[in-house]
This record gives C-alpha cells, sequence and structure tokens, in this order.
C-alpha cells in the first residue's frame, strides 16, 4: 500500500459515525475525541495509553473510549499493523437505545473499557471491512445494529426492548408489502421499523426468528427473484439491475451469481437456446 493510502477516513451510510483505517506505523501522540471511538488492530498489537495507565491491545481484544478521554496509540509490531477505528457520536448511542426499545427518552452512557472478545472482535473486523466501501443504507444499518447490539450487552444492560411478539405476523406483512413495492429504493431500516410500528432492533429479532434472516438478506433475496423475471423477458441485465435496486450490472452479476449459481449472461443464453 503506497504510503499516501495506508490511512483512510471513510464515512459509512450510518448517521453519527466515522471510521479509520490504519495500516501505517503513524503514532497518534495523546489526543482525545469529541465522540465516542471503539478500536482495535486486526492484524497485530497496538500499545496504548489512556488516563495515565499504559498496556498492549492484543488481537482478540477491544477498547471503548468515553468522549473528552485523552489517549495515545502507537503499532506495536510495525508492517503488520492494521488499526481499526469506529467514530461515534452521543446521538449515535441515543439512536441506538431507541432502536432498542422504540422509546425517546434512554440515557445511557458507555464507559472506557479494555475487554476481550474473540468472537466480537472478528465481529468488528468483518463490519469495519465491509463499511469501507458500503453504500447500501439497510444493509449498512443491518449490519451495525446486530454487531453493535451484542457489544452493548456485553459493556452493560443499558435497555431491553419492551415490544413483545403479539401481532408479529401483521407487523411482518406491513414490512414485507413495503418491500415488494419499493423494491428498487435504498430503504432505511427507521423506515421498515415505521411501517412495523416497532423498534428497528425488534424488527431484526423478528425477520431473524420468523423468516430466518434479516430485513436486508430478505429484500435481495426478493431483488434476485424479480431480476430473475426480467431477464426471463429479455430485459438487458443494465436495464435490471437498475429497476431491481442494485447499484450496477456487476452488483447483481455478483448477487446472482452467488443464488443461482449462474451469472444474468449465462442465465439469458440458457432461456433463449
Amino acid at each position: 500500500m503506497k504510503p499516501e493510502n495506508a490511512i483512510i477516513y471513510a464515512t459509512p451510510p450510518i448517521r453519527g459515525m466515522q471510521l479509520l483505517s490504519c495500516r501505517g506505523e503513524h503514532h497518534f501522540d495523546k489526543h482525545f475525541h469529541d465522540g465516542y471511538v471503539l478500536w482495535l488492530n486486526s492484524s497485530s498489537a497496538e500499545c496504548y495509553s489512556v488516563k495515565g495507565v499504559s498496556d498492549t491491545l492484543q488481537p482478540g481484544c477491544i477498547s471503548l473510549i468515553e468522549p473528552g478521554v485523552v489517549h495515545a496509540n502507537s503499532p506495536g509490531s510495525g508492517r503488520d499493523r492494521h488499526l481499526r477505528s469506529f467514530y461515534f457520536t452521543e446521538e449515535f448511542v441515543g439512536d441506538l437505545a431507541k432502536a432498542f426499545t422504540g422509546e425517546d427518552h434512554i440515557t445511557w452512557t458507555p464507559r472506557t473499557s479494555v475487554f476481550r472478545n474473540s468472537s466480537l472482535w472478528q465481529r468488528l473486523i468483518d463490519l469495519h471491512q465491509s463499511l469501507l466501501y458500503e453504500k447500501n443504507i439497510l444493509e449498512a444499518e443491518d449490519k451495525t445494529l446486530s454487531v453493535f447490539l451484542e457489544l452493548f450487552e456485553i459493556l452493560a444492560e443499558p435497555c431491553r426492548d419492551k415490544t413483545t411478539l403479539a401481532g408479529a405476523e401483521g407487523r411482518l406483512e406491513r414490512v414485507i408489502e413495503y418491500l415488494h413495492a419499493h423494491l428498487a429504493k435504498n430503504i432505511s431500516l427507521k423506515e421498515l421499523a415505521h411501517v412495523a410500528e416497532c423498534s428497528s432492533y425488534h424488527l431484526i429479532r423478528l425477520f431473524s426468528e420468523m423468516l430466518g434472516m434479516s430485513p436486508y438478506a430478505y429484500l435481495v433475496q426478493l431483488r434476485l427473484d424479480r431480476a430473475r423475471h426480467l431477464l426471463d423477458k429479455n430485459l438487458s441485465i443494465v436495464d435490471t439491475a437498475l429497476l431491481t435496486g442494485f447499484s450496477d450490472q456487476s452488483h447483481l452479476t455478483r448477487r446472482f451469481k452467488w443464488r443461482y449459481g449462474l451469472t444474468p449472461g449465462a442465465y439469458k443464453k440458457q432461456k433463449n437456446l
């Protein structure tokens, strides 16, 4: 990687969140943030100091730092370093609490901490890598909420979703009808939760428990099914991608091959034989 590309700052389609990816040997001297930072090193260890205490963040470990807390960090082993950070605002924390409960007035302040959890560490790495390039709102929100729910349940129990499964089938039916009607739209999780009249977290849980997949995964299946029918009508691959909500032809091709085992082009040729 070129030196100028060793440090990347990115803004994913998540309100109140930014990302840092740092592969170089840059030392971050004493500093603080006006929001929270959740960070880890996905390739090696990271040396750090927080509130005058120095230590090494090992693989499998995660650190959360509160707004205004002075800290510093540097690579533990130079070339292998890949520092990954999630910067998020206090408003993001509030939005997350509201997503869990559906209530507007939830107060919770996560505290500075370091803990080991290899499973969550890997999920955060995967989420970070995905969000660096993700443009789809629903997919980004879906992945983020799922991982951060696990994180916050480990750190504390700030709130619990008080919505029950009562009326779950009706909620799902409304959301599924909405997805069918807005197939090509870049839908947000908040939008779907509004349709279902429940919290975002509860909606994800309903989809998982009743359908075995997330709202975004379900939407992708609907889009692929519609794409196959449009290809059956001999529509071009480019137009099919546009009408089914895929960002471009290559995006449709990747998803289509994953689902059906053939590229859209190969599928069209078979249909035309």
